[in-house]
């Protein structure tokens, strides 16, 4: 006897689906670490200004959903952040707020791109040179991951309500 192939999932989901991630979504917003929210707002921020940036007017066609989540624009900022110069951060007697700096952002893109290149022409050194300052730790990643996750999770509800008006 053959068994039964399980049915696909369907692509539009149930009033239900709907209601309990949109309540999902308010909980965990509503029980999160003021001081969490701060750095996730500032997370979201920093993302928005490096989608904007990839996506400028040179490339028009992606300006539509300049913000759009997809793995390579991730693997950018990820890079960006791990290998731009560590700053101090603090508020106001810290030097301010780390927001994107698309001047940092090419000069990283160039010194690793150039750095590729010189190992390719001789692999017996080092093909990445260390970040200014030592870079950022593994808590800071952990922290841009969770905060690109809640950015993705918001988009997603977004759209959730743009689709189906719940």
């Amino acid at each position: 006897m053959m068994a039964r192939r399980p049915q696909a999932a369907t692509a539009t989901a149930t009033d239900d689906e709907l209601e309990i991630n949109a309540i999902t979504v308010a909980v965990s917003r509503t029980f999160t670490v003021a001081n969490t929210k701060k750095v996730y707002d500032r997370i979201a921020k920093e993302w928005l200004a490096f989608c904007l940036y990839v996506s400028g007017p040179a490339n028009a066609t992606n300006m539509q959903f300049p913000a759009h989540m997809t793995s390579g624009k991730v693997s950018k900022f990820m890079f960006y952040q791990c290998f731009r110069k560590k700053q101090q951060t603090g508020g106001v007697a810290g030097g301010g707020l780390v927001s994107f700096d698309p001047e940092e952002y090419e000069d990283v893109k160039k010194s690793y791109n150039d750095a590729f290149l010189a190992w390719q022409l001789d692999q017996t050194r080092n093909p990445m040179p260390d970040p200014e300052g030592g870079g950022i730790g593994y808590s800071s990643i952990m922290q841009y991951r969770a905060g690109l996750k809640k950015v993705y999770e918001g988009r997603s509800r977004a759209r959730q309500i743009l689709m189906h008006g719940t």
